[in-house]
């Protein structure tokens, strides 16, 4: 194991890729109950401030707030204007089996690189945070290498302000070849 020497800020490893839709399973499950995420081999906490937790198409699981869950997966309509749905919802949400919801298409292109997974590597997410792809957990499957992503810059190109990691096995389930 290595870690790597790459630039991310070469804008020349970039490939194209879109968000595609993809099903995740919400629930939301007792204040500080704690979730074990093996995409990225770590531990969350629900909180008040992050109360749901999602289960996504690799089996991965991230404690998030409703704020997220609006911007990212499609809520049916009558959430915010049946309240009996939305009582029935709210349990079915409250319930181990939880709600299944589609994730939002995302046509605005990202870039990324594909890292060899025998090169460990890091990167600090918009919020600051460290992330490490391709860490040493023989038990977490990344299919041949983790992802380094960038959003798109305002001017085009990949915002390096805004970058992420996403395991190689999700990325194949979530993401595809722009223009494809």
């Amino acid at each position: 194991m290595l870690y790597t020497d790459i630039n991310f800020k070469d804008k020349s490893i970039y490939s194209t890729y879109k968000r595609i839709q993809y099903e995740a399973i919400i629930t939301k499950p007792a204040l500080g109950t704690r979730v074990y995420n093996k995409t990225r081999d770590t531990v969350s906490i629900v909180t008040e401030e992050k109360p749901y937790l999602i289960t996504g198409p690799a089996n991965e699981r991230y404690v998030v707030d409703s704020d997220f869950i609006r911007d990212h997966y499609i809520i049916p309509p009558e959430y915010d204007t049946n309240p009996k749905f939305k009582k029935k919802y709210d349990k079915k949400l409250n319930s181990s089996k939880g709600v299944t919801l589609k994730s939002v298409e995302n046509d605005t292109p990202f870039y990324a690189v594909k890292i060899p997974e025998d090169q460990i590597f890091f990167i600090y997410d918009e919020y600051g945070e460290k992330q490490q792809g391709n860490f040493l957990n023989p038990s977490v499957n990344h299919d041949g290498g983790d992802y380094a992503v960038c959003h798109r810059a305002k001017t085009g190109g990949p915002d390096f302000d805004r970058m992420f990691v996403v395991n190689g096995e999700l990325f194949s389930k979530t993401y595809k070849k722009f223009g494809v």
